[in-house]
């Protein structure tokens, strides 16, 4: 096992373009760094947080507007997208209508939840943006006019939804049951990583 982790700390990269490719690689380094936790490899762990501050700041940072921002609010259905989504919907799965969209931010909160446990004051710098993203997929509030509340949890049904804005032959659908899982569980570690309780709460509760 030792041996398997140190090879994947040494060579797993993100080299996808999108927002759901990005969010599987970075979840799988994510969970590297958090093997490597329980292992006491701490170089491996270091090595593979790097490489996850690296590709997470793509994302979640644009300098104050001063460089090319990743995402971008929706102002017609109210959400954020990967910019490119703006000019694209189809891209990315559907993204851009809002498709699937707690699967590519649930590994992107997974990993900065596995990075932020160790680096908290990388955390404390992207804490607005992280929240952002939550809020995006499952804000508890109701009056919070950015975003629908729990946008992807059906309360009544007690699971989630996958099917964004538009029209589908198979009508609402769940389609991956362990990715809308590990976004809950993704907002859960963040909670833990920021000791917020109420966020915790949140992921344990949609889970």
């Amino acid at each position: 096992l030792r041996a398997a982790l140190r090879a994947d700390a040494a060579s797993k990269r993100v080299a996808a373009a999108d927002s759901y490719g990005t969010g599987k690689e970075v979840g799988a380094l994510g969970r590297l760094a958090l093997i490597a936790d329980e292992l006491g490899e701490a170089d491996a762990a270091a090595t593979v947080r790097g490489r996850l501050a690296a590709a997470l700041d793509a994302w979640l940072d644009c300098d104050g507007g001063k460089a090319p921002c990743r995402f971008s609010y929706d102002r017609s259905w109210g959400g954020v997208v990967p910019t490119e989504a703006l000019a694209d919907p189809a891209a990315s799965f559907g993204v851009g209508w809002h498709n699937d969209k707690h699967f590519h931010y649930g590994y992107f909160l997974y990993a900065a939840a596995a990075l932020g446990r160790a680096n908290t004051t990388w955390l404390a710098a992207r804490t607005p943006a992280l929240l952002t993203l939550v809020a995006d997929v499952a804000s508890p509030s109701a009056s919070d006019r950015r975003f629908p509340p729990l946008r992807h949890f059906d309360a009544f049904c007690g699971h989630s939804w996958a099917l964004g804005l538009f029209a589908s032959s198979a009508g609402r659908n769940q389609e991956s049951v362990s990715e809308a899982l590990n976004a809950w569980h993704g907002i859960a570690l963040l909670g833990l990583a920021l000791r917020n309780e109420r966020l915790i709460s949140l992921g344990r509760l949609l889970a």
